[in-house]
């Protein structure tokens, strides 16, 4: 369940070399490289199954059991392998050992095969075996070093002498003079030399590729997601091997038209970047290096979360008991209250951008991300206001009344009305609001009354919880509780006859394997502004 700012499928960590990063592929080149392997396999086996259905019909006096014996054995051996790379996620080395073996066993069989079917000959053969094909082919499928390609692509070669020696000694039959062997031989040669220079140009070619994916000392692996603000990638650091995310922002994403824009942005992206960076608590996702690219790219590198957001977790897991959901909840707080007293509002707390994440040994370890919506408060406004005044800001379905009016002063108690949305969502797995565009969702937050979370919940919710949640989805800010501490404080004192501990967080999760990809929010964001650390990159 590895998560950075968004959840995702499953996947196996990239493997770690010690040698030059360039030598290892990035996760999503290794995933294409199985793919092009897998694909190539089926038609393989379709191939064989094509002639196969020849033989037994309109070529019945030109087959034979042993080559329809080695036709079935390659269309088993294929599909199984085919479906090996289908469903595990498989390393560098484990992608290129399955290639190498496929391509020197399925000439070799081709090979003996093309003897056991050979008529005795007069003259040189003017003919192209499959064999150079598969060769020639194979640099396309498997990218490897040129060294490496050279030992495989001679080995895939010499399997047709190799072959021709076996079957004259197995059967005293096929002698042919030098002239014709060397007819027979050659072809395969001169492609496997093909092979090392195409091999040679790819390999020139994924080497620019690592090249352009590196970021200081950061390399990008695997990309996790996109959106219309840019990508998230997963990374490493070429020295530690730590595992991190980073985001990747494009200016003109943001509306950056000319190179003024662009550098007023720049001067925003960092000092929201170094604003975030002094948040300290635990349950803030933490920022370890931002910059820009050589071509103009903002990006930032966080650390890389084992979990899954709360949005994702009811969805495919249902409402949460209230007592964990208060588990989460005060941890939330925690992270809401450390960017409060910094000064910082953080404008667009919903379930997607809180995860529940595994950190060493706890579990429900709760990590609130995406403080890319801040604006600053309490005199700080001048520091770390990033965007336009007018501007909406949030996710309509978790947006404070006096945020979605602008005729109030925007401060730490917008973020409370969200994580009220939040608790809402994690009890009951409803929106506090049946609204069905974001504009409607906004007008909803303004006039409209919510229902208790109680009358809308599959199981029984404290009175002192429900109260609570309504108090912090009241219309008028100074209603609700006072500050994230308060709420922290509040939800402490809601009793449970069986609390949630970490020996249950743990049993769930060790009952509860990631298995699907996350689903998509219920609502985009309302169109504004654009803002450098958009939820939409999720």
């Amino acid at each position: 369940m590895t998560t950075a700012v968004a959840d995702s499928e499953p996947r196996v960590q990239p493997e770690v070399s010690t040698s030059s990063a360039s030598s290892v592929l990035p996760v999503d080149v290794v995933d294409a490289t199985a793919r092009r392997l897998m694909l190539f396999m089926y038609l393989v086996a379709a191939a064989d199954s094509f002639y196969l259905i020849l033989y037994a019909t309109l070529w019945r006096e030109y087959g034979n059991w042993s080559s329809r014996i080695v036709g079935i054995i390659q269309i088993g051996c294929s599909v199984l392998l085919a479906r090996y790379l289908r469903r595990t996620r498989c390393t560098q080395s484990t992608v290129a050992a399955i290639g190498v073996a496929y391509e020197i066993a399925l000439c070799f069989s081709m090979s003996l095969d093309q003897f056991r079917n050979l008529e005795p000959l007069t003259g040189p053969v003017n003919r192209i075996s499959w064999i150079c094909v598969i060769i020639v082919l194979f640099p396309v499928l498997v990218p490897a070093r040129p060294r490496m390609m050279l030992a495989v692509s001679f080995a895939a070669a010499a399997t047709m002498p190799v072959a021709y020696l076996v079957y004259h000694a197995a059967t005293g039959q096929g002698a042919q003079t030098i002239s014709i062997l060397a007819s027979l031989f050659t072809p395969q040669f001169v492609c496997a030399i093909f092979a090392v220079l195409l091999a040679r140009v790819i390999h020139g070619l994924g080497t620019e590729v690592g090249r352009a994916r590196r970021l200081g000392s950061y390399e990008l692996v695997d990309r996790l997601g996109a959106g219309g603000m840019g990508e998230v990638w997963r990374a490493r650091h070429s020295l530690l091997a730590r595992p991190a995310a980073i985001k990747l922002i494009q200016p003109q994403a943001l509306g950056a038209g000319d190179e003024a824009s662009t550098h007023a942005l720049r001067e925003r992206f960092e000092r929201e970047a170094q604003a975030t960076a002094l948040l300290t608590s635990p349950h803030t996702v933490e920022i370890y290096d931002f910059g820009v690219s050589d071509d103009g790219v903002f990006y930032y590198v966080m650390e890389l979360l084992d979990g899954i957001d709360l949005e994702t977790l009811v969805r495919e897991h249902g409402p949460l008991p209230p007592e964990r959901a208060v588990f989460l909840l005060q941890q939330a707080c925690d992270s809401l209250d450390d960017a409060h007293r910094a000064g910082l509002v953080h404008r667009d707390i919903k379930p997607a951008n809180i995860v529940a994440a595994r950190r060493g040994r706890h579990c429900d370890y709760v990590k609130v991300l995406d403080f890319g919506l801040v604006k600053g408060s309490l005199g700080r406004a001048q520091e770390v206001q990033l965007t336009e005044a007018g501007s909406i800001q949030g996710t309509p379905a978790y947006l404070a009344p006096e945020a979605a009016t602008g005729r109030a002063p925007v401060d730490a108690r917008a973020d409370l009305y969200a994580l009220g949305c939040v608790a809402y969502w994690l009890l009951t797995g409803a929106l506090v609001f049946d609204a069905t565009t974001p504009l409607g969702m906004a007008v909803a937050h303004v006039t409209v009354s919510p229902q208790a979370a109680s009358t809308r919940a599959s199981v029984p919710i404290p009175d002192e919880l429900d109260r609570l949640i309504l108090r912090c989805l009241a219309k008028d800010p100074a209603a609700r509780p006072a500050s994230a501490l308060d709420l922290q404080r509040l939800l402490d004192a809601i009793p449970f006859a069986e609390p949630w501990t970490e020996e249950r967080a743990a049993a769930w999760w060790r009952d509860h394997p990631r298995t699907a990809p996350p689903a998509a929010p219920p609502f985009p964001t309302v169109p504004r502004t654009p803002t450098l650390f958009h939820p939409a990159m999720r």
